[in-house]
């Protein structure tokens, strides 16, 4: 926004004098000016700050170009502008409308790197004939700051034009994406870099006007236009993002150049905004691909150094229908999409699999990487044209640690970014480099046409994995086969109910099971399980197969033989089975007698043992520590005995663990008992008649247990106080908003399989110390602790019980292996006559929720069953056994063939070694010295005080004053740009290169420019700078309206 004052331009207001037309009205307007400069710098502001959220991002667009509209009034305004510049204005202003918003309209979201990399190139060419027009125009006076300032507009822009060209033409595959590695380019670069400081100066010195002053000016164009072209063609295809990024900072700090030159506030800050924020997307692209800033923007990153990695083993090939069967009987399912996705067009089959899975109760969610594609968030945009709800669409660090846990991982046109040799190995051109781990999932998809290299150039190590199943063909036309037989799968299948949006598979059957109008079929039945009524003569409740799961089975070739009424106080009557055509069988005998494998929720009966016959498989918890004898009897028998609590505890097994789920309910129960017997509330309460606190709750033991008590007990309102020896539960202790109470001796308690061990005698001493304490401050305690293979500890005595309040209440879920309260009495629930403490020694409180815990053991049960392969492959799983089924095994043709877990490492000895090791730590990047740390500051402050001595020495306090407003608005612009949703990275791209034609004020200015160059400049920079302008809004416009939850 040009200042009425004469001062502001350096020459006086002549066209106010002469001209009668100048709309130039009022004395008071440069006040008005100085009010309209700080209302578009708060709109643009708010333009960016909007894009924190897609929910507010649309307002903050809104702000963007109503403070643009405001920034091109005012400057109608300017003592400078004449009618006739008035009318060459508007003439620009419709051509660029018409040709940017037609482009804009018409411009597909796989286009978009291109266009954004074409309006870079925009902004740099208005730059130059803004420059071009304030020199050329033989009014204009200027100083040698004005001159050096003239300077720096026509590098950065200059450079920015060639570099945008040369980046679009990249990005659309006309100019190949090889980095061109001239000899010495380094130092022509730098020589260039010398040669225009010696431009400017040689410039100062000899002035404007002059015939050498024209030449400095040609020579500069032409050497940065070079610097530009050079930068980026030495710069490799897989660096793009960073390379559009970089140029979108660049073309900000033109603006800013051009600001200083023209005494103009608001271009400064519009600029350093904008130069804010291709800086920080640069940086994050740079950290995306582990690459050195530094490096990219110098044009050093062509060609990674690294030793050759090659990649051996089998490559596994599957196909649609494989695909397909893995879609739908998966849980969760994680879908990567990179560039190959958006060169195919397949975004739109894409979401049609995830919202079908979706509606079939699959937890789908969409990974992205960083530098997915060729422009940041160019993926999210993809998505989102294709309907795809945001809030399913995630980033990668917020994925990564769920990976372990899917059952389904499906890589869509990505290569480098799923890399495992990134973590793997640390020497390879990628080593370091931040990557999806997708080959973490239980399986894993890769679409490619074919085994080719991504752009670092090195093999893919995931495409040989044990679990990575590789589909070949075009993207396109895979996603829409498996589209299609997805829908063919599911036509008959009702589509889970959803809740909020949300697709997720109910675990409690609902309580009226429709009947399946059409018999689905089923492959031939090869094995037979048989189910007993476990609930007869007993106070169990739950069955150890729920009619949820049993289509699962089937197929996989499993047939069921089921006990009458073994489902009955699970609220599963026989007809819930029936209508999974399950075979009803009305005595134990009878299904012994059907049955080549028995799965049991209880250890076996002494009936059990002896109904079991040579051959048959048997499956249930078997406690191998405590009963070796039972296994003998078990091998004598010639049975295959497998326990269900000997899952190891390894990531793979995760699903597989009984123990798990029925400890996460245990752990609920307890805490829901607890308070139904303590005579007291649970959270705190204000009455009138005075404040009542909140009930304390001691848990010891944060495993799986230990951590659903404190999640429950903290929900009830209570104050939770909890324990372990580990010391790596403590951070999840604290987030779920308890105290870990930490013991003083420190000695870590983690052995094998994640487990507990048996800690050091001073340990123990410590600890009962500080659980006496505890305990007597507390209204509950629950105790989770037990050690693999041992009775559980003992760590509440009876005289930690009797120093309780009377009413209080300790929950033992340690019962089953002797507890961990002394008082415990196993399966009863009793008051302790001394203290008045009630005792809860139940060992099975999952029994109390039958439903829900027979189908989470059920669906633990299926995850067994399918990891051993199909009913054909059952045996052959069970003869040669992997990591996971080995340690469940534990007879095997007339063998007891159960191992003990290694027992963890004793408390190492408190002695000093004399001659201690240093242990071997792998080769870290050195760190900065504290020296280089401040020779760096001491720099930095010299460079900031010698500009703003300059600065003083001008003796021009409107220098002074943009230079504060150039500082202040790149510090707001760094906070403003940090705090972008990752998701529209592209529309913040493309929002500021909407603002950045900002610069259009500028060459409005020089209309009135006497020359017919500086005239032709400045209507070349009005249209460019006018077409990024309407351009820039409407595409954002168009991107941000596709996003929804």
């Amino acid at each position: 926004m040009a200042s009425v004052d004469a001062h502001l331009r350096g020459s006086e207001p002549h066209l106010l004098n002469h001209d009668p037309t100048s709309l130039v009205t009022g004395s008071a307007f440069g006040t008005m000016t100085e009010a309209a400069v700080v209302f578009v710098a708060l709109s643009f502001m708010y333009a960016l700050k909007g894009l924190g959220s897609p929910v507010t991002a649309t307002r903050g667009n809104a702000a963007g170009s109503i403070g643009m509209l405001v920034a091109v009034v005012f400057a109608f305004y300017d003592p400078h502008f004449t009618s006739k510049s008035l009318e060459i204005a508007l003439i620009c202003f419709a051509v660029a409308a018409v040709a940017g918003i037609m482009i804009a309209n018409k411009a597909k979201m796989i286009m978009m790197p291109q266009m954004v990399a074409g309006f870079h190139a925009m902004v740099g060419l208005a730059a130059v004939m803004v420059a071009f027009a304030r020199y050329f125009d033989p009014a204009e006076e200027m100083s040698a700051g004005h001159l050096v300032e003239t300077m720096i507009g026509i590098f950065f822009g200059a450079m920015t034009l060639t570099g945008s060209i040369v980046a679009c033409g990249k990005l659309h595959g006309i100019i190949r994406s090889k980095a061109l590695l001239l000899p010495f380019r380094h130092w022509i670069n730098a020589s260039i870099c010398v040669v225009s400081v010696v431009l400017t100066v040689y410039l100062c010195i000899i002035g404007k006007g002059t015939q050498g002053g024209a030449i400095c000016i040609g020579i500069e164009m032409a050497v940065c236009l070079y610097l530009g072209w050079a930068l980026v063609m030495s710069i490799g295809g897989a660096d793009m993002p960073v390379v559009v990024s970089m140029l979108n900072s660049y073309s900000g700090w033109t603006t800013v150049a051009c600001g200083f030159m023209l005494s103009n506030t608001i271009l400064i800050i519009a600029g350093s905004l904008i130069g804010s924020s291709g800086a920080i997307l640069s940086y994050i692209m740079c950290k995306g691909m582990n690459r050195s800033f530094t490096s990219v923007i110098l044009g050093g990153f062509g060609v990674e150094e690294g030793h050759t990695v090659e990649v051996t083993g089998t490559v596994t090939e599957t196909n649609v229908d494989e695909v397909s069967h893995d879609l739908l009987n998966a849980k969760s399912v994680i879908i990567v999409p990179g560039y190959g996705m958006a060169v195919a067009r397949c975004q739109q089959s894409v979401a049609g699999i995830a919202e079908l899975l979706r509606s079939q109760g699959t937890k789908v969610e969409f990974a992205i990487h960083p530098v997915a594609g060729r422009l940041p968030g160019h993926m999210n945009v993809l998505l989102a044209e294709a309907n795809v709800p945001y809030d399913i669409v995630k980033e990668m660090d917020d994925v990564n640690p769920q990976f372990p846990t899917t059952d389904v991982s499906i890589v869509c046109g990505a290569n480098d970014i799923v890399n495992p040799l990134a973590v793997e190995d640390l020497s390879s051109p990628i080593g370091g480099m931040p990557v999806l781990e997708v080959w973490k999932a239980t399986r894993c998809v890769v679409m490619k046409r074919s085994m080719a290299t991504g752009y670092s150039g090195i093999e893919n190590p995931l495409f040989y994995k044990e679990n990575t199943r590789m589909l070949f063909g075009n993207a396109k036309t895979r996603t829409q086969e498996i589209l299609a037989e997805l829908q063919n799968l599911t036509k008959d299948l009702q589509p889970a109910a959803t809740s909020g949006g949300n697709a997720t598979t109910p675990l409690l059957a609902a309580e009226t099971k429709p009947e399946p109008q059409k018999v689905k079929e089923y492959p031939p039945t090869k094995k037979i399980i048989g189910v007993l009524n476990e609930t007869k003569n007993s106070e169990e409740t739950r069955v150890a197969i729920a009619p949820n799961v049993v289509s699962k089975f089937r197929e996989m070739g499993y047939g069921f033989v089921m006990e009458s009424g073994c489902g009955d106080k699970a609220s599963f009557p026989d007809r819930y089975y029936a209508t999974e055509g399950c075979k009803l069988v009305k005595t134990p005998a009878e299904v012994f007698k059907a049955a080549d494998i028995i799965c049991k929720i209880n250890t076996l009966t002494e009936d059990d043992i002896k109904s079991l016959r040579k051959g048959q498989i048997v499956v249930t918890y078997l406690w191998p520590a405590f009963n070796p004898e039972l296994l003998k009897t078990l091998a004598a028998k010639g049975v295959t005995a497998m326990s269900v609590d000997a899952v190891p505890r390894i990531t793979r097994a995760q699903k597989l663990d009984t123990l798990s789920s029925m400890a996460n309910m245990g752990g609920y129960k307890a805490i829901i008992e607890a308070f139904h017997l303590l005579p007291r509330f649970s959270k705190p309460l204000t009455t009138a008649a005075g404040a009542v606190p909140a009930a304390r709750v001691f848990i010891i033991g944060a495993g799986v247990a230990g951590l659903s008590a404190v999640g429950t007990a903290r929900s009830l309102g209570a104050v939770v106080v909890a324990n372990d020896t580990r010391s790596v539960v403590k951070e999840q202790v604290e987030s779920m908003g308890a105290e870990f109470a930490e013991v003083p001796v420190k000695e870590e308690g983690a052995g094998s399989g994640g487990y507990a061990k048996v800690m050091s005698d001073e340990f123990r001493q410590a600890q009962m110390q500080l659980y006496a304490k505890l305990s007597a401050d507390s209204d509950v305690v629950v105790t989770t602790a037990q050690i693999p293979g041992k009775p559980a500890p003992l760590l509440i005595t009876k005289e930690m019980v009797r120093s309780m309040r009377p009413g209080s209440v300790i929950v033992d879920l340690a019962a089953q292996q002797g507890g961990n309260c002394e008082l415990t009495q196993k399966d009863k629930t009793f008051l302790d006559p001394e203290s008045g403490v009630t005792i809860v020694g139940e060992s099975n409180l999952a029994r109390f929720m039958p439903a829900q815990a027979s189908e989470l053991f059920a669906a633990n049960m299926g995850h067994l069953f399918k990891h051993m392969g199909d009913a054909g492959n059952l045996d052959n799983a069970i003869d040669n056994p992997d990591e996971v089924i080995e340690p469940i095994r534990c007879t095997y043709r007339g063998q007891v063939t159960w191992k003990p877990a290694a027992p963890p490492a004793a408390p190492p000895p408190k002695a000093k070694p004399a001659n201690p090791t240093p242990p071997v730590e792998k080769p870290e990047k050195k760190e900065q010295s504290n020296f280089s740390k401040w020779l760096n500051f001491f720099i930095l402050l010299l460079v900031v005080g010698v500009i703003c001595i300059a600065a003083g020495f001008s003796n021009d306090m409107q220098l002074v004053t943009q230079l504060m407003a150039f500082v202040m608005a790149v510090i707001i612009g760094y906070f403003l740009v940090w705090s972008v949703d990752p998701a529209l990275h592209t529309p913040l791209m493309s929002v500021t290169n909407a603002i950045s034609g900002i610069i259009v004020v500028g060459a409005m200015t020089q209309l009135s420019a006497q020359g017919h160059m500086a005239a032709v400049c400045a209507i070349i920079g009005t249209f460019c700078a006018s077409f990024n302008i309407f351009g820039g809004f409407w595409i954002t416009k168009r991107m941000l309206g596709m996003f929804r939850r």
